[in-house]
């Protein structure tokens, strides 16, 4: 039977292999959007190799209210996952992951405006620590200097959220590897649709493209998001989305050491601090 400690520990693992093989398909795809929908694909395929291995739940909702959940979610998150190739592709792995924690702030105010979950003064002073950290980041020389894709950072966030607080709204009434199978495949027709992307110019970035890396992007990603779904089945909505940022430190200790990323590491260093402060106060909430 999974427990949540497992499931979360795997989760953290997963999503920094992931984070590591995204930041290397940025690098050395030629064509992003084409690239991001690879991933995406074997991403579908590996979920729906799962199906028959995990979930008991109902295989598919077709409620009204679930199927426009889920569009919305779908069309977030693609936009989303298409944002981070091209953010990628001018900023590094650390700072893009340490920005995209101050999600774990606004869901935790979704999880108490939506799913009525109790605001405690641990999660409160952990949410201050994030947005601290993130402030952090853009200090430079002293100064405070923005990035100029800083709209974008903010936009994809936001996106984000959006799909995340849709998709808790209904998951459990998926099976998930089902659900995310079909959710996947979905964003890749849209995204396909959306940039004019035709099956010759995936065919074409797959032969010369990082092969490799989307296989093991595609399977990195597909478990993460499996076992995070496993893990907001299992704990509180406010308290998982933190916990996952564990993640963050093994990314940027990987993105050091593998990818060369040594620019503004004090900055990445106080901001992870930070953040894994701020997770630590939210985790003792739990108990």
């Amino acid at each position: 039977m999974l427990t949540f400690w497992p499931v979360i520990s795997y989760c953290i693992l997963l999503r920094a292999a992931f984070a590591h093989y995204q930041q290397r398909i940025a690098r050395l795809s030629h064509n992003p959007g084409a690239a991001t929908i690879l991933t995406q694909l074997v991403a579908a395929t590996v979920s729906f190799c799962a199906i028959p291995l995990l979930d008991t739940a109902t295989p598919i909702s077709y409620s009204p209210r679930a199927l426009l959940l889920w569009a919305g979610s779908s069309i977030s998150y693609a936009l989303f996952n298409r944002s981070q190739i091209h953010l990628r592709q001018h900023q590094d792995n650390g700072q893009i992951l340490i920005f995209n924690e101050f999600s774990n702030i606004l869901m935790i105010g979704v999880g108490v405006a939506v799913f009525q979950e109790q605001l405690t003064p641990t999660r409160i002073g952990g949410a201050g620590l994030i947005l601290l950290s993130s402030l952090v980041l853009q200090l430079q020389r002293g100064k405070f200097q923005l990035d100029k894709r800083l709209s974008l950072n903010i936009l994809a966030v936001a996106l984000l959220v959006t799909g995340m607080t849709l998709e808790v709204l209904f998951i459990r009434d998926f099976n998930i590897p089902l659900y995310l199978a079909i959710d996947w495949s979905l964003q890749s027709l849209f995204l396909m649709g959306l940039e004019r992307i035709s099956l010759k110019q995936l065919h074409q970035e797959w032969l010369t493209g990082p092969r490799r890396d989307y296989l093991i992007t595609g399977l990195t990603w597909s478990l993460a998001i499996t076992f995070a779904l496993l893990a907001y089945r299992l704990g509180e909505v406010s308290l998982v989305t933190p916990l996952r940022t564990a993640s963050l430190l093994v990314s940027l200790v990987g993105s050091y050491i593998w990818l060369g990323e040594r620019s503004r590491l004090p900055q990445k260093l106080a901001a992870t601090a930070l953040i894994l402060s701020g997770v630590t106060l939210i985790a003792q909430s739990r108990s």
